[in-house]
């Protein structure tokens, strides 16, 4: 299947929606991540579940609520390790920060994980071996031989030709797409934001968090390449390290973000030392 980390890429193509408030946007971002998130737990059962059309109304829906729950619980420690001006973007953005606290905008929240949800599941059935078109239709499952000159020697399928491509490219474009939206909201920032010292410590916890996360799945990752190589063996070190990668650096994220806030407020109510003379 597609990596978890570039299924939100199709978050932009309903940014009209957004705007209309139709769709939450919290709320589609997230069901486009959790019916992954029985791969992340290593619970086959869950994700079997998630994965399936009408888990989509009894597992994804309930999961993708709680979730959402934890977003709005965590944001603003998590943004407060933003370094700037990443961190005023996301503060000031009133469709990451309102709260679905009326009917219409609970709605919302539905739609968007149902949504989210609908387009992961799509995305799956052509790029992994038991999704629905691949079992449907031979093409899919189409094996093409790699020419000599590849890094890579082996077979490979349609599925998973097109796992790979689409993760790549999902990735690519959601980094566009989220420079774009830098560039939208491009303010000046005022004292002392501007200042580089300030926002120093942030950019060494972000440092810290994905080089972490991306050194820890790769012990448990190499094994999957084995001594001989090929594209098929690489794809699932790729899958395995991508889930290991995201599930890390959202654990560090998380509980990194609530010490460096709490801490950070308890520094600041501190009283100043007297002065003595």
């Amino acid at each position: 299947m597609a990596l978890t980390i570039a299924h939100p890429s199709i978050v932009p193509i309903f940014r009209s929606l957004v705007r209309k408030r139709v769709i939450d946007l919290p709320a589609l971002c997230v069901g486009t991540i959790v019916p992954d998130l029985g791969e992340w737990t290593n619970r086959a059962a869950l994700s079997d579940r998630a994965h399936s059309w009408s888990g989509m109304v009894t597992t994804v829906l309930p999961l993708g609520i709680v979730l959402l729950f934890l977003y709005h619980l965590l944001r603003r420690p998590l943004f407060f390790t933003f370094p700037n001006p990443h961190r005023q973007y996301f503060s000031d953005s009133r469709a990451l920060n309102r709260l679905p606290l009326y009917p219409g905008a609970f709605a919302s929240v539905l739609v968007g994980i149902l949504l989210g949800s609908c387009c992961h599941l799509l995305w799956d059935s052509v790029t992994e071996a038991n999704g629905h078109f691949v079992y449907s239709f031979h093409a899919f499952r189409k094996v093409y031989g790699l020419p000599a000159w590849a890094p890579l020697q082996g077979t490979i399928s349609t599925f998973l030709l097109l796992n790979l491509a689409t993760s790549s490219l999902g990735i690519l474009f959601a980094l566009f797409a989220y420079r774009s939206w830098c560039q939208s909201r491009r303010v000046l920032l005022p004292h002392p934001y501007a200042a580089r010292d300030f926002d120093r410590w942030r950019w060494y916890f972000w440092s810290v968090g994905l080089l972490v996360s991306t050194a820890q799945g790769i012990p448990s990752a190499l094994p999957l390449l084995g001594r001989d190589p090929d594209i098929y063996r690489f794809s699932l070190f790729w899958h395995h390290w991508g889930t290991s990668f995201l599930a890390s650096l959202v654990s560090f994220a998380t509980i990194g973000s609530l010490i460096v806030y709490f801490a950070w407020g308890l520094k600041s109510r501190r009283p100043p030392p007297l002065d003595k003379r």
